[in-house]
C-alpha cells in the first residue's frame, strides 16, 4: 500500500471517530436535556409524564413514557386514562428529517418519531425536528381511516396532518391543523364535518398570557333518517383566554356562520359574541350543581361574576336563529328522554308544543328582564339582580 493510501486511510478513519464522537455527545446531551424537559413539564399541573425506559444508542435512541393526569395518585380512577408512548430519537447533527414535505437533510440537533400504544388502534404519529437553540417544529400526521365501527357508531376521516412551531417545554406554539373530512354515522343519522382548519397560539410570559385558538370549518351537518335537519356553511369560531399584568382572565368567544339551516328554516349571517373581562381568579364564585342547573342559576353566576369579582360580561345572541336551535336541540333531548320515547303524540305535534313553549320562555325573560331585545339580537341584562321576582 503507498504512503498516500495510508494516509487516506488515516484521514477517513479520523473522520469516521471524530463524527462517532460527535453523535455520541449530541445523544448524551439530548438525553441530558430530555429528562430536564420532563422534570419541567411535570411541574406544570393537569399531566405527569412517567419516563419508563431510556435506551440510548449511537445513532438513536428509545424511549417509553406513561402519560397520565397529575392527581393520579389521589384519585386511582384516574390511572386508567394512563397513555403509552413510544419515542424514536434520531440523534444529530446531521439527520435525514422525515418532514411533511418528503425527507430532507438538516443539521439539527435531534428528530423525535412519536407514536401511541399499539392497543389504541389509532393512526396518529408526530415527528419533531429539534434545533440547537431549544425550539422545535412538530409535524402531526393522522393516516385515513373508512369504516371504523364501535357499538353501533361508524367512523371515517381523510388524512389530516398539523405543523406546530414550539418551545420544548410546549409554553409557547403556533401551528396549523387540518382535517379535510369526518363523518360518523349510526342506525339513522350522519354527522358530516369537512374542511376544518385549526389554527392555536399561544404565548407566554412572566406576567401575562394569551391563547387563541381559530377553528373554520366549510360545512357541519346533521342528517336524521336522510332528512338534513342542521347546516351551518362557512362556520368560523374563535375562542381568546388572556391573562393581564395584573393576573385577571379575559375570555373572549366569537361565532361567525356565513349561512345556515335549521330543518326548513334559512338564515345568513349569524354572529354570537361572549366576552368577559377583569376576572379575578381568587374571587370565582362556584359553578351551579349540575342537578340545579336552571336559566335563573346560571343568570345568578353571572351576576356574582360581574358583580362581586368586579368582572364585565358581554353577550349577544341572534334571535331568530337562537330561538330556532333551541327547539330543535330541546326537541331532540325531548324524544331521546325517557318520557319523550313513550309519547305517542306525532313529531309535528311535540315540536310545535316544544316551539310555543321556548317563545313563551324566552318572552318572559324579556319581561322579567333578565334578557334586552337589541334589535335582531338578545342581549344579556347586567342590571338584573337575583331576588327579583
Amino acid at each position: 500500500m503507498t504512503i498516500l493510501g495510508k494516509r487516506l486511510i488515516l484521514v477517513f478513519g479520523s473522520i469516521t471517530m471524530v463524527l462517532a464522537a460527535t453523535y455520541f455527545l449530541v445523544g448524551k446531551i439530548i438525553q441530558e436535556n430530555y429528562y430536564d424537559t420532563i422534570t419541567k413539564i411535570n411541574a406544570r399541573n393537569g399531566v405527569k409524564v412517567s419516563v419508563i425506559s431510556y435506551n440510548r444508542g449511537l445513532f438513536h435512541s428509545k424511549a417509553k413514557l406513561i402519560l397520565s393526569p397529575s392527581n393520579a395518585n389521589d384519585m386511582p380512577e384516574t390511572k386508567s386514562q394512563a397513555l403509552s408512548i413510544h419515542q424514536t430519537i434520531t440523534h444529530g447533527p446531521i439527520v435525514a428529517a422525515n418532514t411533511l414535505r418528503g425527507f430532507s437533510i438538516k443539521a439539527i440537533a435531534c428528530q423525535i418519531h412519536t407514536s401511541l400504544d399499539e392497543k389504541l388502534q389509532l393512526p396518529l404519529g408526530f415527528t419533531t425536528l429539534v434545533d440547537f437553540s431549544k425550539q422545535a417544529t412538530t409535524w402531526v400526521q393522522l393516516k385515513a381511516v373508512n369504516n371504523s365501527a364501535s357499538e353501533g357508531l361508524s367512523f371515517s376521516w381523510d388524512a389530516a396532518n398539523g405543523e406546530i412551531f414550539h418551545d420544548l417545554n410546549f409554553i409557547n406554539y403556533h401551528g396549523v391543523m387540518v382535517i379535510p373530512s369526518i363523518t360518523i354515522t349510526n342506525a339513522n343519522s350522519e354527522f358530516k364535518l369537512e374542511d376544518l382548519n385549526y389554527k392555536l397560539d399561544t404565548t407566554k410570559s412572566e406576567n401575562s398570557y394569551s391563547n387563541s385558538n381559530v377553528f373554520r370549518a366549510r360545512l357541519l351537518s346533521l342528517s336524521k333518517e336522510q332528512q338534513l335537519k342542521l347546516a351551518f356553511n362557512d362556520t368560523t369560531l374563535r375562542i381568546e383566554l388572556t391573562k393581564n399584568i395584573k393576573q385577571q382572565l379575559g375570555i373572549n368567544i366569537i361565532a361567525n356562520i356565513q349561512d345556515s339551516q335549521i330543518l326548513e328554516k334559512k338564515f345568513s349571517q349569524d354572529n354570537l359574541h361572549l366576552q368577559i373581562a377583569n376576572i379575578d381568579p381568587t374571587k370565582l364564585p362556584s359553578l351551579p350543581d349540575i342537578n340545579d342547573l336552571s336559566p335563573k342559576a346560571i343568570l345568578d353566576f353571572v351576576q356574582n361574576l360581574t358583580v362581586h369579582n368586579n368582572a364585565k360580561l358581554s353577550l349577544e345572541l341572534p334571535r331568530n336563529f337562537t330561538e330556532s336551535l333551541l327547539t330543535y336541540i330541546s326537541f331532540e333531548m325531548y324524544r331521546s328522554s325517557l318520557i319523550g320515547k313513550f309519547d305517542k303524540r306525532d313529531d309535528s305535534v311535540v315540536f310545535a308544543d316544544i316551539t310555543n313553549s321556548i317563545n313563551n320562555l324566552v318572552q318572559g325573560a324579556i319581561k322579567q328582564r333578565l334578557f334586552l331585545e337589541n334589535g335582531e339580537f338578545y342581549a344579556l341584562n347586567f342590571d338584573y339582580k337575583g331576588n327579583n321576582s
